[in-house]
């Protein structure tokens, strides 16, 4: 098998997650579970005994802040930074930064604080189509290329549930349609968010969790043949070229 073809496999599993992911934040773990009509084209069915909150029912918006460049590029300090890249990756929680800030720096700028437990998501550009999604760690601030959903008091959901329901729902159905895509947030803050009881939650996250880890191995497996291939073919050129294979 060649590497390309590997490649593929790679891309497939990452595909086959993101599917597993989507099926059981929309349709539950019982397949013979009643469904009822929604009428929306992204979640045309959900189980009967689900609950549909809005998004602004669940959560509050706070958008970032600009990141003046004199304050970019601290590697330490009393508060992590976030930018969009900070976010990419497959972890779910966001613990380093490549950016800090120090009490002297919140009282010379009107920042917003970003709690512990938040939902980190892009919301303009290129960035937007990748579905990144982080839950931070600590009190933070973001720059103005992300904005935060942080919980209400009343919710009291799972929290992976949240996260992987928002890993599946793509920012591109509530974009702005312009020619930079960007988030509208009146959009976003009135669609519903399908909430199953909380031990199908738990159920559900678990299901997941299950399911991811047994496609990572697979991933790792395929990943360390690629660079065991990479090694050797590039190996194999240099005794060539060095005069150590000797070639007929």
């Amino acid at each position: 098998m060649h590497n390309r073809e590997r490649e593929r496999e790679l891309r497939l599993l990452d595909e086959l997650k993101q599917a597993e992911i989507a099926n059981v934040v929309t349709r539950g773990l019982n397949p013979n579970a009643p469904l009822r009509d929604t009428n929306i084209p992204w979640l045309p069915k959900i189980p009967v005994h689900w609950q549909t909150p809005k998004f602004y029912h669940l959560f509050d918006f706070i958008g970032g802040n600009g990141f003046p460049i004199h304050l970019q590029g601290k590697q330490s300090g009393d508060y992590p930074f976030y930018k969009t890249s900070d976010i990419n990756g497959d972890e779910i929680y966001i613990e380093k930064s490549s950016n800090y800030l120090s009490e002297n720096d919140l009282a010379k700028n009107s920042f917003t604080l970003i709690p512990s437990g938040a939902f980190l998501m892009s919301k303009i550009g290129a960035a937007l189509r990748k579905n990144h999604r982080k839950i931070t760690t600590c009190q933070c601030f973001i720059d103005n290329n992300l904005q935060a959903l942080v919980r209400k008091p009343t919710n009291q959901e799972n929290e992976l549930y949240l996260f992987y329901f928002l890993k599946f729902f793509d920012m591109a159905w509530v974009d702005n349609n312009g020619t930079i895509p960007c988030v509208d947030n009146g959009k976003l803050r009135i669609c519903i968010f399908p909430v199953p009881p909380l031990e199908e939650q738990k159920a559900i996250v678990e299901y997941i969790q299950q399911k991811n880890k047994a496609i990572d191995e697979m991933i790792a497996n395929l990943r360390a043949e690629i660079d065991f291939l990479t090694e050797y073919k590039q190996r194999l050129i240099a005794d060539a070229v060095t005069g150590q294979l000797k070639i007929d």
